[in-house]
């Protein structure tokens, strides 16, 4: 360590394959110039020069959220062939289990998130916005991301049945550091405690949620425009940016306990809606991203799944039968060879 700084290291966070965290101090450190993020004389307005030196905050916020996307292309996949290779008898016919629409809404809808976060990264690298909105479209996103996320990681094991409960199948832990389960010691890291943990990092969620919707309300900026005001989405968000602006208009501002008890425990759902406009116009305007909201087709879909999850992270016996063979065929085996006798 450099003279006047020392670091503790904290236990590890428990179901996760974070990094070290650790305690730093700092004793009368002496820190070169270069340590600073910008000028200490600015020639444009202090807030535009700090959201200008903290733009790395945005950065990581979209970056880290990002990570859930991969994790969730690869528990959408092996749904789907799952619920593919699975079979029901239906007027005296088999038919795949994905035919029925409770099967295939929660796995569209994690397929349509893939498309979600490929337009938020071209809206973000877009250099005409201005930083401002660069930071409330990654906090917008991660608002939204987070969330969905966790609900359809708990809704695709269930929808493999038992099965999808099981270690080996990748829909519970995923395997961080090499993705083989045999052969090789892998990692196994829960998911639900590495979202968690995305959701605190490079910015808390929640509190990211309060800066920008209270900004947002008091006019400081404005998102990108709307692709159609008049829907639902469009009026929705309309509706509850007019109704918490009238709170600080009337009660004396957004410091004022009126706007503590009714703005703020709400400013994480309009950051959200915020969000599910973006994604809403981003399907007026791509219309091939409303292909992943709209399919049905079931060959079609196998092509969409493949296409956010590279088979190679995916070690799940359950996505064909020769997988499942294989992993059968390692498994220990009891019988009665020895002439035991009941």
């Amino acid at each position: 360590m450099c003279p006047g700084i020392s670091a503790k290291i904290l236990p590890l966070r428990g179901n996760c394959a974070a990094v070290k965290h650790c305690l730093i101090s700092f004793h009368h450190a002496i820190l070169p110039s270069s340590a600073l993020l910008g000028e200490i004389q600015v020639s444009i307005p202090p807030r535009l020069h700090f959201l200008r030196a903290i733009l790395r905050v945005a950065v990581g916020t979209l970056a880290l959220t990002s990570i859930t996307i991969a994790g969730l292309a690869i528990s959408s996949h092996i749904a789907l062939r799952y619920s593919m290779r699975g079979v029901v008898q239906s007027n005296g016919e088999l038919v795949p289990i994905f035919s029925f629409r409770t099967q295939q809404i929660p796995i569209l809808n994690t397929i349509a998130q893939g498309a979600f976060h490929q337009h938020t990264i071209k809206l973000f690298v877009d250099e005409e916005i201005s930083p401002f909105v660069r930071h409330g479209v990654a906090t917008a996103f991660k608002a939204v991301v987070i969330r969905d996320v966790l609900a359809s990681h708990a809704v695709l094991p269930e929808r493999c049945g038992a099965i999808g409960l099981f270690i080996m199948n990748q829909l519970i832990l995923h395997h961080v550091r090499f993705p083989i389960i045999y052969g090789i010691r892998s990692k196994l890291t829960s998911l639900q405690d590495e979202m968690r943990g995305v959701a605190i990092a490079a910015g808390n969620v929640f509190v990211l949620s309060i800066r920008f919707a209270t900004e947002l309300l008091l006019d400081r900026y404005c998102m990108p425009p709307q692709a159609d005001p008049h829907s639902l989405l469009g009026l929705h968000d309309d509706g509850l940016v007019k109704e918490y602006r009238s709170v600080i208009l009337n009660n004396g501002g957004h410091r004022s306990a009126k706007f503590a008890s009714r703005v703020l425990p709400h400013c994480e759902d309009l950051v959200r809606t915020i969000g599910y406009r973006i994604a809403y116009t981003m399907l007026q305007l791509r219309p091939t991203c409303r292909k992943a909201w709209l399919i049905s087709v079931a060959t079609t879909c196998r092509q969409m799944g493949d296409r956010y999850a590279s088979r190679i992270y995916v070690t799940a016996p359950v996505v064909s039968d020769a997988a499942w063979r294989a992993f059968e065929s390692r498994l220990e085996e009891f019988n009665n060879k020895i002439g035991a006798k009941l």
